[in-house]
């Protein structure tokens, strides 16, 4: 093979390294200033829920950069005070569980995120979470 083929496969690869590297160190540090807000008492709703979502927003990407469940396991832990956010995680949980064929697993966290999309009256989230469970229904050959 060209070596100039190889040189820029290892750039990349290395590139990738370093950008996961620096979203895991901003991930740490969101989840330090989110424990020493929690400590000091200075854990103002607001600022909290926006530390929160920014952590699991991270989560989410770092896991489709990824592919790695820890990430996303992650982003529901991070996302329980907020249902709209656990809903989300779900739903990528189910996606990646989706991708790597383990369909059961897939429906049951479509399930989880329907229940809150339906406690949350949001009907738009609601309708895409039906889709991706017609979707999986059909990935295990149910078409009925």
């Amino acid at each position: 093979s060209d070596p100039k083929d190889n040189f820029d496969q290892l750039k990349a690869d290395v590139s990738k390294i370093l950008e996961e590297k620096s979203q895991l160190q901003e991930l740490e540090d969101l989840e330090r200033k989110i424990n020493k807000l929690k400590q000091t008492g200075q854990d103002n709703a607001v600022t909290l829920a926006e530390l929160y979502k920014t952590a699991t927003d991270l989560c989410v990407v770092l896991s489709k950069n990824h592919s790695k469940l820890s990430y996303l396991e992650r982003a529901v832990q991070l996302s329980k005070h907020d249902d709209q956010m656990l809903a989300t995680a779900y739903s990528s949980l189910a996606t990646y569980y989706r991708k790597v064929g383990q369909y059961p697993a897939a429906l049951q966290y479509l399930d989880k995120a329907l229940v809150i999309h339906v406690r949350l009256n949001d009907d738009d989230s609601r309708v895409d979470t039906h889709l991706a469970m017609g979707t999986v229904h059909s990935q295990l050959g149910r078409h009925d």
